[in-house]
């Protein structure tokens, strides 16, 4: 949404838009779980070794000893993971169009030129990473989810009390009276609650990455 919805009409309904995308991907979430874990249950009996600590262990290790032990296992590993790719490529087309726009935007290049250019600066810092599995783990891993962390705090307060009233008139149109009538409460959640959640989060994750316990 973050990405694409500088896009869409001035009419839409960001807020319906919102709800139907978190809805989704969360119930995804939520059945690809009720496939995965199972069938690493059922073949190793406990999560153990690379399953244990998720991401691209159990992903790339784990499930592919599933489907090693599987009938048609071949088959059913192509497409599982065919899907996979399919699904790294569009997060990647979100990620890719954030810097690709600015440079088009603001720097008038041509937007072929900067999608080529900054593809091939990610295709060569990432293969660079993936040949180092602890540098992968903490890149992929810890330093993505801090920079997501306070990446988001930071859009939040940015939304909230540096566009102000211009974020509430973008969130309130094309959404409809209901939604315009929770609008205040929406803003300041945008300006204090959320961004406060997060903040502590990223305080909770930098102290137990400096092995300082917090419970």
């Amino acid at each position: 949404m973050i990405t694409y919805a500088s896009y869409l009409g001035d009419d839409h309904n960001l807020a319906l838009d919102g709800t139907v995308i978190a809805v989704l991907n969360t119930g995804v979430g939520v059945l690809a779980g009720l496939v995965v874990f199972p069938l690493l249950f059922l073949t190793f009996g406990e999560l153990t070794g690379p399953a244990a600590g998720g991401g691209e262990g159990a992903l790339f290790v784990s499930l592919a000893s599933v489907f090693a032990q599987l009938p048609f296992g071949r088959l059913l590993a192509v497409t599982f993971f065919g899907v996979a790719t399919l699904a790294a490529l569009s997060s990647s087309i979100s990620m890719l169009e954030i810097p690709v726009a600015y440079h088009v935007d603001e720097h008038e290049l041509d937007r072929r030129t900067a999608t080529l250019s900054l593809a091939g600066l990610v295709l060569f810092t990432g293969s660079a990473t993936a040949l180092n599995p602890g540098l992968f783990g903490f890149v992929a891993g810890t330093l993505v989810d801090l920079m997501l962390t306070a990446g988001l705090a930071g859009f939040l307060v940015f939304v909230g009390w540096v566009l102000g009233a211009d974020a509430l008139a973008e969130y309130s149109t094309g959404s409809g009276a209901r939604v315009t009538a929770v609008g205040p409460a929406w803003l300041w959640s945008v300006r204090t609650i959320l961004p406060l959640f997060l903040l502590g989060t990223l305080v909770v994750n930098v102290l137990s990455l400096a092995g300082v316990s917090v419970l």
